[in-house]
């Protein structure tokens, strides 16, 4: 194995992770890097659709800025561009904005005024278009006058990517395709499987094993070698439950990294993954953008004398239910974490919230302990705004955690673990500086917006701690304001977005002629995702 050209780790060489993935060597070099450039560098290669429209696609999911912090991206993205092209900025890309998903309306009724509210008040244009439905894709693309001018497709996820994007390489080949990665879903399947297989092995009564030896291997994972890490520390009872597992992580990776190579422009929401994707799988970095969360604070939460340490009282978990680590989360928060910030702080109460949360989850709630499960937040600021302290216990997952930002953004302090903090800092620094490294409660050198702890004791103490000592808290508060100006200004972000979508536009010919192996795969003996969506559509169609 080829040692890392940044540190002295056994990953892979950009080349050699290349090569083992897909038996080829990069075909290009990089070109300017949209990422740090805030000018548009115009080339003369197309034009025709500077002014298009642009559609949002999913096929299982329309946006929910309160049930997921997806739903706050996509939202944010779908509101800036129709913002511009409403007020017929010169600077606006777009002429119309469009959501399409093949999923049915939200069922519940704030989520439905909320996407009501999109199309009545910033003019976002809605359409059902259903996956493996080649007849209405098709007819919607190509017959309706509303996308004659598309320009820009964003796929969320690469599951949208493999269900819509060859009816626009076939059909529609002026148009740019984008791919918003959400997070890197193959990262957190492998680290859940980690998890998952160590705490089966270690600690069989209860299932949530922690400490900050599992948490550095969670936080070095790859997905490309998670199998060998798992099998590593499982017990016969572990195996058994990784052979049944339904997603294997590398096979997820090679679908991502695929559906990466299909693009024309990749949204990638997390630092760390952003290393990954270019340092260990030679992504060229001229397809790459950062689109981190695009977050403004609330100054009243900061700055109202109804807003500080004396006026906040209690804990706060935030997390949609239909994410797996954030399942996890609670049930570690009630089985360990919970109990041993109690135990100090009698008085003190957690306030549970969540979109679509299961009948379990729900029976966790234990009004005795104070530990109170409420289910669906429809006002988050308010909530925030009168919480000391925001929990967010997460053995796993992946990407920037939208729940960190938004506690941030309404002057709540956080305290959670390496995983919770990814995103915000570099990895090696979080596992470097966390509090379980030095004295509990120490704010690192460079300063975060919260604590940091890899286990249920340390994170317990930290919470305490926090809560309790008001020089701290200010602190962290003023720490927080810092990073979410520095990290997720809301204004910067988007306009890196816009730019780097208008130079994938302008350059999109120079960009396609380069880009060898998006050919290869886009070639008829690779195109294995449109031959799969279309034996769904001949297997569900009605005889």
């Amino acid at each position: 194995m080829q040692r890392c050209h940044r540190c002295c780790c056994s990953r892979p060489r950009p080349q050699a992770a290349l090569q083992a993935l897909f038996g080829c060597r990069r075909p290009f070099s990089s070109t300017s890097n949209v990422l740090v450039d805030n000018t548009v560098g115009v080339s003369t290669s197309d034009t025709s659709n500077a002014k298009g429209s642009v559609l949002f696609l999913s096929p299982s999911l329309w946006p929910e800025p309160s049930s997921s912090a997806a739903g706050v991206r996509t939202s944010s993205l779908l509101q800036h561009f129709a913002t511009a092209t409403s007020a017929s900025s010169a600077s606006s890309i777009f002429s119309s904005v469009h959501y399409g998903s093949g999923a049915p309306k939200p069922s519940s009724l704030t989520e439905y005024a909320r996407l009501h509210n999109l199309s009545t008040e910033y003019g976002i244009r809605l359409h059902t278009i259903p996956a493996n439905r080649s007849d209405a894709i098709e007819n919607i693309i190509l017959s309706s006058n509303e996308f004659k001018d598309l320009s820009a497709v964003v796929f969320d996820r690469y599951f949208a990517e493999e269900a819509y994007s060859f009816h626009f390489w076939k059909h529609k080949e002026s148009v740019i395709r984008i791919l918003d990665m959400q997070d890197m879903h193959s990262l957190r399947l492998a680290r859940q499987a980690l998890v998952e297989d160590t705490s089966t092995g270690a600690r069989m009564d209860d299932g949530f094993w922690m400490d900050d030896k599992l948490m550095e291997r969670v936080m070095e994972c790859m997905p490309f070698h998670f199998e060998n890490e798992s099998q590593q520390h499982a017990t016969n009872a572990s195996k058994q439950k990784i052979k049944k597992r339904k997603k294997d992580p590398r096979d997820i990776l090679l679908r991502e990294l695929a559906s990466i190579h299909r693009s024309d422009l990749v949204l990638v929401c997390s630092s760390h993954e952003y290393d990954l994707l270019t340092n260990v799988f030679g992504i060229d970095s001229s397809k790459l953008c950062m689109a981190p969360f695009f977050s403004s604070e609330c100054s009243p939460a900061y700055d109202s004398p109804d807003c500080q340490y004396e006026q906040r009282s209690d804990f706060v978990a935030l997390g949609g239910y239909r994410h797996p680590p954030n399942v996890d989360s609670v049930k570690w928060l009630k089985a360990e974490v919970w109990p041993r910030i109690r135990s100090q702080l009698p008085e003190a109460k957690l306030h549970v919230w969540g979109s679509y949360p299961p009948q379990h989850i729900m029976q966790l709630n234990d009004s005795k302990s104070g530990f109170l499960v409420k289910g669906r937040l429809d006002n988050l600021a308010e909530e925030l705004a009168k919480r000391r302290i925001l929990l967010a216990p997460l053995r796993y997952g992946a990407g920037i955690k939208g729940k960190v930002v938004d506690a941030w953004s309404h002057g709540c302090p956080v305290v959670t673990t390496p995983v919770g903090a990814e995103g915000t800092k570099s990895n090696r620094d979080i596992l470097t500086n966390c509090s379980v490294r030095g004295n509990v409660g120490d704010i690192d050198d460079v300063g975060w917006g919260g604590l940091v702890g890899t286990d249920a004791d340390v994170l317990a103490r930290c919470a305490v701690r926090l809560y309790r000592d008001q020089g701290l808290w200010d602190e962290s508060r003023r720490n927080a304001r810092r990073l979410l100006r520095m990290l997720f200004d809301e204004k910067r972000n988007l306009n890196a977005v816009s730019n780097a979508i208008s130079e994938a536009i302008y350059d999109k010919v120079t960009r396609r002629s380069e880009d060898h192996i998006s050919a290869i795969l886009w070639h008829q003996s690779n195109r294995s995702t449109e031959y799969f969506s279309r034996w769904i559509e001949l297997k569900e169609k009605p005889r």
